[in-house]
C-alpha cells in the first residue's frame, strides 16, 4: 500500500501485522514488520528513518536465520526504499 501511495491503508496493515507479530517475537516476522515500517517511513518522506529501519530489519532477519531477506534489506539503495519493482521516494511518487 505504501509503495502505491496509500499510506493510510499501509498504516492499518502495519498495525495488524504488529499485533500478530507479538505472537512470534524473535522470528523473521519481526524483520518483516521493520521492513514494512521502513516502507511507510519512506512514503511519508522520512528517508533517514526508512534506512535505519531497513538496517534494523537486516539484523533481525539475520538473527532469525533468513539471509536472503537480510540481503534484500542491505541492498536497498541509499535514500530510497525499493522492492525491486517500484520505488517510493520522499515525494511519495512512483
Amino acid at each position: 500500500c505504501a509503495r502505491a501511495g496509500d499510506v493510510d491503508e499501509a498504516r492499518r496493515h502495519l498495525a495488524a501485522a504488529e499485533r500478530s507479530g507479538r505472537l512470534w517475537d524473535g522470528t523473521s516476522w519481526a524483520g518483516a514488520i521493520l521492513e514494512a515500517r521502513a516502507c511507510v517511513a519512506a512514503a511519508e518522506g522520512d528517508q533517514t528513518g526508512a534506512e535505519r529501519l531497513l538496517a534494523d530489519a537486516e539484523v533481525q532477519f539475520r538473527r532469525a536465520g533468513q539471509p536472503l531477506d537480510a540481503d534484500r534489506c542491505r541492498r536497498r539503495p541509499p535514500g530510497r526504499v525499493s522492492d525491486g519493482v517500484m520505488e517510493v521516494q520522499a515525494s511519495g511518487s512512483r
